[in-house]
């Protein structure tokens, strides 16, 4: 039953990864292709290269490797962590809606900060629900 829910977890998450890269495949208009003076290497950057998109599909990656590893050494049953991966599946998919409102791929540092804050609250709720009984208050910090 653990392989079962390691691997449905595993599919659902590359699953999730290829869609949103495959809907960001952005054509950009056809302009000089010199960078202007002013630019900085965030706004010249090739497309899903963003580093503050890439730091929150890391802390996610990270996260729900966190869960599958706490299901298969025992100190997660499965309700909690479907729990658990229905709370980084949110924050993925609130990370989504932000880069398609934007228009451009990538986020705002407003928007970036906020998605860190609900990874911080998850990565606490990991931890917690693996060290159930434990006085242990020391998260991981992904």
């Amino acid at each position: 039953m653990k392989k079962i829910l390691s691997l449905t977890s595993t599919l659902l998450f590359v699953g999730a990864a290829g869609i949103a890269f495959s809907q960001t495949n952005i054509s950009t208009p056809a302009t000089s292709t010199a960078p202007a003076a002013d630019a900085t290497p965030m706004k010249t950057m090739e497309k899903g290269d963003h580093p503050r998109i890439k730091a929150i599909w890391e802390r996610v990656r990270n996260q729900n490797e966190r869960i599958l590893a706490g299901v298969k050494n025992g100190k997660l049953t499965k309700e909690e962590a479907e729990t658990l991966h229905g709370k980084v599946k949110s924050i993925r998919e609130e990370m989504q809606g932000d880069i398609k409102s934007n228009g451009k791929r990538e986020l705002t540092e407003d928007q970036f900060n906020q998605l860190n804050q609900e990874l911080d609250a998850n990565s606490t709720a990991i931890h917690d629900e693996k060290s159930e009984g434990t006085t242990s208050t020391t998260p991981s910090a992904n």
